[in-house]
């Protein structure tokens, strides 16, 4: 890779959240960056967008990431499990920083939840199915039933 010959070193880092949840964080930024005098996309049209799905079909990104840069050269996690010490210690070690006592302090929380009927979360997890299957599949010791919460 030409970076590489530039005397980079590339080491990817990817980090998978519950795709509803993460289409829910992501509208509501889509909400807060949106002026009053647009027209919103309701929640079932951006979570069914093209663009939802190019940011939530997780095997696609982690096959691709896997093909590129071999098996173990990328750093994965779950965001549900990544804001722990531990985990951004494995993460210093895997970039090859020192360890610093992280702030798990949360300043970019939406202030206001996205409240979704649902039935249509329960259409948008159909609609991500197989990202939820490859993920459990592809990460095992990861305990995404339990932490993606059953997907229900």
């Amino acid at each position: 890779m030409r970076i590489e010959g530039e005397g980079f070193e590339l080491k990817p880092v990817f980090i998978l959240r519950e795709p509803l949840s993460r289409l829910k964080s992501a509208y509501a930024l889509e909400l807060r960056r949106s002026s009053s005098s647009q027209t919103v996309r309701t929640f079932e049209e951006f979570a069914t967008s093209r663009s939802a799905a190019v940011r939530t079909e997780y095997e696609k990104a982690v096959s691709a990431l896997d093909a590129v840069f071999g098996d173990g050269e990328a750093y994965y996690s779950s965001y549900e499990s990544f804001f722990s010490k531990d985990n951004i210690s494995h993460l210093c070690q895997f970039l090859g920083l020192d360890f610093e006592e992280p702030n798990f302090e949360r300043v970019n929380a939406a202030k206001t939840p996205v409240v979704v009927d649902p039935d249509i979360e329960a259409t948008i997890r159909r609609r991500f199915e197989s990202t939820y299957d490859f993920a459990v599949k592809r990460f095992p010791g990861w305990n995404l039933e339990q932490a993606w919460n059953e997907f229900n």
